[in-house]
């Protein structure tokens, strides 16, 4: 009497296998699955990253450039202490640049040399390695760098419409 209510039914040894195949098939499709979707959130992720980056680069250069504005018109005699965070985002180190023959400000940062720069009122920016320990100067290009690797604060003054980065 069971039996007219189940069927029972007997199985090949054939087929016995068949259930455990088209689980492992089922298995490797999901990890093909969760591994594309993985993918695709690292890629965003670092996206993500790069643009956090950018946007502080552009921040830093910013705040320079707002800041050497201010002391130029303001006129001879006033400055202020600016503070230069060591790295960007990511542990990234920076370079700000500034050309002698025209008021510009540059930041280039990560491996790839990524920059951002905007104008700059005050003529001139002078530095030296005697007045800031991080200065660099580039004859050949017209250039001072500073290399920021470290956080450190500066002085930056107005004298007689030249703007002097110095040691704080």
């Amino acid at each position: 009497m069971i039996e007219r209510f189940f069927k029972v039914r007997k199985f090949s040894k054939n087929l016995s296998g068949q259930a455990s195949v088209e689980f492992i098939v089922v298995i490797a499709l999901v990890m093909v699955i969760l591994t594309v979707a993985s993918l695709v959130v690292y890629q965003k992720y670092n996206e993500g990253n790069e643009l956090r980056v950018f946007l502080e680069a552009k921040m830093v250069c910013r705040s320079m450039a707002d800041n050497i504005d201010r002391i130029s018109m303001e006129g001879p005699g006033y400055y202020r202490y600016f503070t230069l965070q060591g790295r960007l985002h990511g542990n990234t180190p920076y370079i700000l640049t500034f050309y002698e023959n025209e008021p510009y400000i540059k930041i280039t940062y990560t491996s790839e040399n990524l920059t951002w720069g905007r104008p700059l009122v005050a003529p001139k920016v002078v530095c030296t390695n005697q007045t800031l320990s991080i200065c660099t100067h580039d004859p050949a290009l017209s250039v001072i760098r500073l290399e920021i690797n470290k956080t450190i604060q500066i002085k930056i003054i107005n004298r007689e419409g030249y703007i002097y980065l110095e040691n704080a």
